[in-house]
C-alpha cells in the first residue's frame, strides 16, 4: 500500500491594511481591508433633506471618533464627496436648518481655522419627516 505524504503548506502573510495600489500584493498574501463605514440613524434617513446633505452627514460621522465634534475643512469634505465647496456649503445649510448639525466657526487671532461641526445622533424636537413634512431650505 502506498504511503501518502501530507499536503504541502504555504506560508500566508496577513496584513491589516491593503498595500498601496501601485504595488500588487505578494503571492501567498491575504489582504484584509479595514471596513470603513458610518451608521446613519433612521430619523436622518426620513428627514426631508437632499442627497447631498445626507452624504455630507454620513461623511461627518466618520470624523471625531465618537466625540460629537468634527473638524474637517470644507475643502476636505468637498474632495471626499467629489463636490464643490459651494455644494458643501448648500448641503451644510440644509443640515443646520434642519437642526441636524451645528457649525462652530473657529479662529486663532486673525487666522481662520477649520469649522467644528457638532453632529446630532438623536432627533431634534419637532423634526419633520420626508413623508409630507415641510421642506428644508425652501426647496420644493
Amino acid at each position: 500500500m502506498p504511503t501518502l505524504s501530507p499536503p504541502a503548506r504555504k506560508a500566508i502573510t496577513v496584513t491589516r491594511h491593503a498595500p498601496p495600489t501601485h504595488t500588487p500584493p505578494a503571492a501567498g498574501t491575504l489582504v484584509v481591508e479595514e471596513a470603513r463605514f458610518a451608521i446613519v440613524h433612521e430619523w436622518v434617513i426620513d428627514t426631508a433633506i437632499y442627497d447631498g446633505a445626507f452624504s455630507l452627514y454620513s461623511l461627518l460621522l466618520r470624523y471625531g471618533n465618537g466625540s460629537g465634534s468634527r473638524m474637517p475643512s470644507r475643502q476636505t469634505l468637498a474632495r471626499r464627496l467629489r463636490r464643490s465647496v459651494d455644494a458643501i456649503d448648500l448641503a451644510m445649510r440644509q443640515l443646520t436648518e434642519a437642526g441636524i448639525v451645528r457649525v462652530e466657526h473657529r479662529r486663532s487671532g486673525e487666522q481662520f481655522l477649520s469649522n467644528r461641526y457638532h453632529v446630532r445622533t438623536s432627533p431634534p424636537a419637532g423634526l419633520a419627516a420626508a413623508d409630507g413634512g415641510p421642506q428644508i431650505c425652501g426647496y420644493p
